[in-house]
């Protein structure tokens, strides 16, 4: 599905997502904890219904409540299980840790790249504490019990791996040691999963060597999933390119990386004021800027179209990971920023944009069925003079059901083509 976008201004009032990346992690405790969870506002996105019929699969009880859910933990695992991870990575790699500690003979596939994204450090820390793995990408099937203290897993290239070993660590209750080797990234996704655990009563704490899983996973009874930092940074640039935007349900004090947003904006000259639960951003004369992407590979692809916009070279470095994403995003980056007619190089560990004050447009840019390309594509060009054609526009649901009807809201122009 195309989505063709007209020049418009943007400018309202929305209320942000619930936070993915919570969303995940309180699904998660909850069913490995010793009562039934209240969690409230926990959105509808593709990703975290994917974790929900994982976490079913594997033997929980999910009942829907309107926008919240009740989990009811899982009390007598199946003796095997198909964990249908959709397109989601994180999905996939915290429930493969979770499966084993569970000791379900569980068969993990999906659907889209998720079958190109790694898995290795899993299946490696897996297979060295006894659990028997067949395949190395998707379907990728688990046997066996993991009972050893001292798994040892590769933080290098994903947080997600850690973080899937420190929930299947908190399963098996008591006190548990994680050793983590290479360059531990996304260290901000590792604290929201930190944070989680305590709220369920696990204490985890960083040691030189990794981290200590201290405690019994029991449920808080109720909780509440967080505005999303990284889907509001989507509108927060509508309203540095064009009106004013007002974000609510938004935490200022999140653990998200992703907040980060706001300092960017102001580095890049607009017009940012941030109140108890709300971000407003309004234009101004935009700057270049530089920025390390290392910790917050998400906002890339909209902080680049922030930039095009931007008189003058933005430098974004921290960005090798970007490649195995949803799709190649360091190359796709590249090409959106040029089909909003900018202009824009990649490195390995770098992209350059020439930032223009006014961009043409009038281009078809590829969304390959990535989310984050396909919302950032939908900013950029509506900011530009001819707007532009924006491919695999359902890519959204991914993370963000309603954006398109949420753009409509605040002044968006399109018009799909099925």
């Amino acid at each position: 599905m195309n989505a063709k976008v007209f020049p418009s201004r943007l400018s309202g009032r929305v209320e942000a997502v619930p936070s993915k990346s919570y969303a995940h992690r309180m699904l998660i405790a909850a069913a490995l904890a010793d009562r039934p969870t209240r969690i409230n506002r926990i959105g509808r996105s593709q990703d975290v219904c994917a974790t929900i019929g994982g976490l079913i699969a594997l033997g929980a009880t999910i009942e829907r409540k309107g926008e919240d859910v009740i989990v009811h933990p899982v009390s007598a695992p199946p003796a095997s299980a198909l964990v249908d991870c959709n397109e989601s990575g994180s999905t996939l790699r915290f429930l493969i840790p979770v499966a084993a500690a569970l000791g379900v003979e569980a068969t993990f596939v999906g659907k889209g790249r998720l079958a190109e994204r790694p898995v290795a450090a899993l299946v490696d820390a897996l297979g060295q504490a006894g659990v028997r793995i067949e395949g190395t990408g998707l379907p990728l099937s688990i046997c066996g019990r993991l009972t050893s203290d001292g798994v040892e897993v590769d933080g290098g290239l994903s947080s997600q791996y850690v973080t899937g070993m420190l929930f299947a660590l908190a399963a098996q209750g008591g006190n548990r040691r994680l050793k983590v080797k290479g360059k531990r990234v996304s260290e901000s996704y590792l604290a929201l999963t930190i944070d989680v655990l305590a709220r369920f009563g696990v204490r985890v704490t960083a040691t030189a060597e990794g981290y200590t899983v201290v405690g019994n996973l029991r449920s808080p009874g109720e909780i509440t999933v967080e505005g999303d930092w990284s889907n509001a940074a989507f509108f927060a640039v509508c309203g540095a390119l064009s009106g004013t935007i007002e974000i609510v349900n938004l935490n200022p004090h999140s653990l998200q990386g992703d907040r980060r947003i706001v300092s960017i904006l102001e580095e890049a000259g607009a017009a940012v004021e941030a109140g108890d639960d709300f971000v407003r951003v309004s234009a101004g004369k935009l700057k270049a800027i530089s920025a390390d992407c290392e910790q917050i590979p998400d906002l890339v692809p909209v902080v680049a179209v922030l930039t095009a916009f931007a008189e003058g070279r933005s430098v974004l470095t921290g960005v090798a990971r970007l490649k195995l994403k949803e799709s190649d995003r360091l190359t796709q980056t590249v090409r959106l920023i040029e089909g909003l007619g900018g202009a824009a190089s990649a490195t390995e560990h770098r992209i350059v944009v020439d930032g223009q004050s006014a961009l043409q447009g009038g281009q078809t840019i590829e969304g390959t069925n990535d989310h984050r390309l396909v919302m950032a594509g939908a900013v950029g060009a509506a900011a530009t003079t001819l707007g532009a054609t924006i491919t695999d526009a359902e890519a959204v649901h991914k993370s963000y059901p309603d954006f398109w009807e949420v753009f409509e809201a605040t002044g968006g122009r399109y018009e799909l083509d099925v």
